[in-house]
């Protein structure tokens, strides 16, 4: 590709053509699982929604489902009010890390894998589908934050260990519903132990430095990605406009492409059709 003369550069937070073609195979892996597990998918949600038992659903799936349901609605409703962040941009956001686990998370349990990286960023997503000028420094920085404290090396991701767990846990002929209560448990004491603890001993400690990755590199994402759309946005004469958008506003300047837009739809179109017709 590259001897081609095909740009194929990609950043590890604001994406590229690498990044959109991962990310639409994940969508293309997303959209398999749904369909293969439409109807049963279907009797949960209407289980969850009418507190109706529905043909194999069991009743520790549908609190499941309604506990899930809370969470995301929950996050998207955190990220508009507390964050500021556009509605359409929260939802998206939301979307983009359930898929990511959701993904990794079958393949792991389906093939063993014991080391796997997404390697796309929710950020790349909203950068190819709307355009720096539609974000808006807030969106990205918002966005940028949110992928490097949850997906910019998810290489120890939580779901997969869980769906792993549930299935040692049914092998051992161990409800899941139960398992899953004991997990929940779990977790909670694990994090109200594993926050307070490891912030004094940084604070009182002092933090370890080896990692060159975390240190150095992770923090600066963020803020390179805005600063590069800043720049882009003030040559161009447009970053006040951009920073004083409407939410229908920022929908609107999505259109026509951008120059990066239409590489993260070729790239992830590319990605999304191979996995279907593979």
């Amino acid at each position: 590709l590259i001897v081609a003369g095909v740009n194929t550069r990609t950043d590890w937070m604001t994406g590229g053509a690498i990044s959109s073609h991962l990310a639409g195979s994940y969508l293309g892996l997303g959209l398999i699982l749904l369909y293969v597990g439409r109807r049963y998918y279907a009797n949960a949600l209407k289980a969850a929604l009418t507190f109706r038992r529905q043909e194999g659903v069991e009743s520790y799936a549908a609190w499941a489902l309604r506990v899930f349901l809370l969470c995301a609605a929950g996050m998207v409703l955190w990220l508009v009010f507390r964050t500021s962040l556009p509605w359409p941009f929260a939802v998206l956001v939301v979307l983009s890390l359930f898929l990511m686990f959701l993904v990794m998370s079958r393949m792991i349990a389906e093939t063993g894998l014991i080391y796997m990286q997404p390697s796309w960023q929710p950020l790349a997503v909203l950068i190819g589908l709307f355009g720096w000028e539609a974000l808006g420094p807030q969106v990205v920085i918002v966005a940028g934050l949110i992928c490097a404290v949850l997906t910019i090396d998810p290489r120890e991701a939580l779901m997969p260990f869980v769906a792993n767990a549930l299935k040692l846990g049914e092998n051992t002929q161990v409800r899941p519903g139960r398992l899953g209560w004991v997990m929940a448990i779990v977790f909670l004491v694990g994090l109200a132990v594993a926050v307070p603890v490891v912030l004094g001993s940084n604070y009182a400690r002092g933090y370890p430095l080896m990692d060159y990755w975390a240190n150095n590199n992770v923090p600066r994402f963020t803020y390179n990605a805005v600063s590069n759309q800043m720049d882009q946005l003030r040559n161009a004469g447009l970053l006040e406009q951009s920073m004083s958008y409407t939410t229908w506003q920022r929908v609107q300047a999505a259109w026509p492409l951008q120059a990066e837009q239409k590489s993260f739809l070729v790239w992830g179109g590319l990605g999304l059709l191979l996995v279907l017709v593979a």
